[in-house]
């Protein structure tokens, strides 16, 4: 929860340069970050491992919004 507090301080703004608007469509940066930064608050470094997580973490699942 205080990752996304965190991250939701943030404003949009500073995401516009990382969001492209062409091509598939893609996730939020914002998004993004929250997953990446509680992952890493979990010791999970690895890629695979952060999938996982998102697969069966209701923690990461939130974080994400069923993205």
């Amino acid at each position: 929860r205080y990752v996304n507090e965190i991250v939701e301080t943030i404003p949009d703004s500073e995401f516009d340069e990382f969001r492209h608007h062409r091509g598939a469509t893609s996730y939020h940066p914002k998004m993004m970050l929250k997953i990446i930064l509680y992952a890493y608050t979990q010791s999970v470094f690895s890629g695979r491992r952060i999938e996982k997580l998102l697969h069966d973490s209701i923690r990461m699942m939130w974080l994400a919004q069923d993205q």
